[in-house]
């Protein structure tokens, strides 16, 4: 839909896909939309839909400018395997988030990622809660069993541990509200490869 949407105000937009890099820094298979754009002669990325510490705003692909956005910096550099890599400062260090070229990508494949990723017991999506929500004051990733709020002066983790916690979560948090026979999923840890 943002895609769509920036191509009806009239953007030059590209579909592209990237490569989740996963806990045992491995690379998942191409499963992730991303899209970019190019504005007076410049080429950008856009990425509404990473979650975790992902984009909040368009960057640059331009290697190696580092771009900050609110509580983040984020940077894009040069992969010999895959084309680009966007990364963000964590810490006193650079973490990698996906991998991507750009290659360009059609409905159909979206089609079959989309399939994957909301329908396979081996997806993450399918089996542990996932929200995300940056503010500019904090970052707010729910991710299986356990909640992380993230200044930046501090991370407090708060356990999420029943269906019931992770409703009252759900609504004090993300101001999402679900009826008590919606089927949320048991919060439980992340797979160890995620």
């Amino acid at each position: 839909l943002f895609l769509l949407a920036l191509r009806s105000i009239g953007f030059k937009t590209r579909p592209l896909a990237a490569r989740v890099l996963l806990a045992d820094e491995t690379y998942s298979a191409r499963g992730h939309q991303l899209t970019g754009i190019e504005i007076l002669g410049r080429k950008w990325i856009a990425d509404v839909g990473y979650g975790g510490n992902g984009l909040i705003e368009a960057i640059p692909l331009e290697p190696g400018l580092e771009t900050d956005q609110t509580l983040d910096r984020f940077r894009i550099v040069l992969d010999e395997d895959f084309g680009f890599r966007l990364e963000h400062a964590l810490g006193d260090g650079w973490r990698t988030l996906y991998a991507f070229s750009l290659d360009p990508y059609s409905s159909l494949d979206y089609r079959t990622m989309n399939y994957f990723s909301s329908q396979s017991p081996d997806s993450i999506f399918t089996r542990i809660p996932f929200c995300t929500l940056p503010t500019a004051e904090e970052r707010r990733i729910l991710f299986g069993n356990t909640l992380k709020i993230r200044t930046p002066k501090k991370q407090t983790v708060i356990p999420v541990e029943t269906i019931e916690v992770l409703r009252d979560t759900l609504k004090e948090w993300f101001g999402l509200s679900f009826p008590d026979d919606f089927p949320l999923p048991q919060p439980q840890p992340p797979p160890a490869n995620r």
